[in-house]
């Protein structure tokens, strides 16, 4: 089916929507089954599995999921360059579905690190990046509104995976659980790849693998800064909630319902910061809200003699959001000085044109 002809700007709309809808299945599919990873994790936590693995190595098998999605970056940029995104997308769709399918009958630990992390975790990446610039390609006036909608797919994906992860485990086992995921994340990441379309025919991107470049910009490194340090808070209470519940008591039901619950409420604020973002400026909202290869770092911080084991994690958690906050706050800070400067720099050109004009 070709790209629909539809010319810039952007039509904020049309079979932008469709798109989004896809997006939202690939964000349920990818991350959302990662966000459902917590529960897993609490299963190998309380088991003996992989009789010779410590916290920290399930611990790093999560952060795989994260650290390889973004390592593979620069690569399928430069794949979907040069042969499209469907080549790189499919790559990615039988690679996550033979890491979660292979990782149900994972022996060692070796071969849930290169299963469960590894593979899943490349797989996502080369679903992910090709999909990310679409909806700006899409949107502008509604920009924000059509990217919430679409990352609160990760949400409700989190959630109902979480709940059903945790019943096939309860009723079948760890394997079945495994492979049932490769499998429905296998169909819906085909369904939303085949629907997907790009402008690029119009927009003509450069799509570049790395720019540098862009490493000597001040407001760029403040944003890669939140970026990096939101995201170690956010790991550790998607990663860590659901052992959290078992240490203080709850049944691994309610453990499970824990995880659930974040990501509804992942799912439902998404979209409601984008309508925010869209009539208000994004910097603002980004920065107020964050007020209000992580998990590896929560665990070493964890104190299982104490009576509150995760005491030093949730310390950490909160001053990863108000360190972001500040570097958002600075990011800020920066873009309405250099706003003041463009718009001193227009008013005195007008003057310029003025006099000259006289």
């Amino acid at each position: 089916m070709p790209d629909t002809p539809d010319a810039s700007p952007p039509p904020d709309g049309g079979y932008g929507w469709i798109c989004v809808a896809a997006c939202f299945l690939l964000n349920f599919s990818t991350w959302g089954a990662v966000a459902s990873y917590g529960v897993y994790l609490s299963y190998y936590l309380t088991t003996n599995r992989f009789a010779d693995a410590s916290p920290l190595d399930f611990a790093f098998v999560g952060g795989f999921n994260f650290a390889f999605a973004m390592l593979v970056a620069p690569f399928v940029t430069s794949l979907t360059r040069r042969r499209g995104k469907y080549i790189s997308m499919s790559i990615g769709i039988a690679l996550q579905t033979t890491g979660y399918i292979s990782a149900g009958f994972a022996t060692r630990l070796w071969q849930l690190y290169l299963t469960h992390g590894v593979l899943v975790g490349v797989g996502i990446g080369f679903i992910y990046i090709p999909s990310l610039p679409i909806l700006s390609q899409w949107f502008e006036a509604r920009r924000s509104l059509a990217n919430g909608l679409s990352s609160s797919g990760s949400g409700f994906g989190g959630a109902l995976l979480a709940w059903v992860t945790g019943a096939i485990i309860d009723a079948l086992g760890l394997r079945w659980a495994l492979c049932i995921t490769g499998v429905v994340t296998f169909a819906l990441t085909t369904i939303a790849t085949a629907v997907l379309r790009d402008r690029n025919r119009y927009i003509k991107p450069p799509q570049l693998a790395l720019d540098l470049t862009l490493l000597a910009r001040y407001d760029v490194l403040l944003l890669l800064a939140w970026s990096f340090i939101s995201m170690l808070g956010y790991i550790v209470l998607l990663f860590s909630l659901s052992d959290f519940a078992l240490s203080i008591g709850l049944l691994s039901q309610r453990a499970t319902d824990v995880v659930g619950l974040l990501n509804i409420g992942t799912a439902i604020g998404r979209p409601l910061i984008g309508i925010l973002s869209d009539k208000s400026s994004r910097l603002h909202v980004a920065g107020a809200l964050t007020l209000v290869f992580s998990e590896v770092i929560a665990l070493k911080l964890k104190r299982p003699e104490s009576s509150r084991s995760y005491l030093y994690p949730q310390l950490f958690v909160a001053l990863s959001y108000l360190a972001a906050s500040g570097i958002m706050l600075e990011l800020l800070r920066v873009k309405r000085r250099e706003r003041r400067a463009n718009e001193a720099q227009a008013a005195q050109m007008s003057i310029t044109q003025e006099s000259a004009r006289e």
